[in-house]
């Protein structure tokens, strides 16, 4: 997750710089909250998160914390793990594994779950985990998009914090990820391209 001020001059400026373009994710009905969807290939994606309105976004968890992530300034605020077994991946951590939706631009509707948003919002160096509930055509990576680079997916995550903390929260799965001594959080992502690797920061 990247949090930007503003949607649209956050995706123009990363594609200028980077070469990836973004398309209009759609609303977080309730949060406050909407996005645009970098597209990776190899089922991964960068969701650029903004704020669309104040109030809503300061009247729950998630929109007060983007809230306060923007007081701080843009950048990788969070990140997240895929599974097929949320289910499972909530009860070896005691979370719920709970239902979300968000209303796309043509009025389709995504619903996928989450576990463990409210620990990696108050820890960034640990990820939550998503499970998507629909057609495989539906998953946020597979929309095309007009990249400049040819995106091959995640080369590496640069992370502040634990460890031992990260792989224990994350099963001690081989991830592509670097644990620094840093503030926690994630810090920069490494993307393959056939042209070789670009970092966003």
């Amino acid at each position: 997750m990247y949090v930007v001020t503003d949607l649209d001059a956050a995706a123009r400026h990363i594609r200028f710089e980077l070469g990836l373009d973004s398309y209009p994710g759609g609303e977080h009905v309730g949060l406050g909250t909407h996005n645009r969807v970098i597209p990776l290939g190899a089922r991964q994606y960068v969701e650029l998160m903004a704020v669309k309105d104040d109030a809503v976004a300061a009247g729950n968890p998630v929109g007060r914390r983007v809230l306060q992530w923007l007081g701080e300034g843009e950048g990788l605020r969070a990140w997240c793990l895929a599974t097929d077994d949320i289910d499972a991946v909530a009860a070896r951590h005691e979370l719920d594994a709970r239902p979300w939706t968000r209303v796309r631009p043509d009025g389709g509707e995504l619903r996928w779950r989450l576990a463990g948003v409210d620990r990696a919002f108050a820890d960034p160096s640990l990820p939550f985990f998503i499970q998507w509930d629909g057609p495989d055509d539906d998953h946020p990576s597979e929309k095309k998009v007009s990249h400049t680079v040819e995106a091959e997916g995640i080369a590496w995550l640069e992370v502040g914090g634990d460890p031992e903390k990260i792989a224990s929260w994350t099963d001690h799965t081989v991830l592509p990820i670097r644990i620094i001594d840093s503030d926690e959080g994630p810090r920069a992502l490494g993307i393959s391209t056939t042209d070789g690797e670009i970092v966003l920061r």
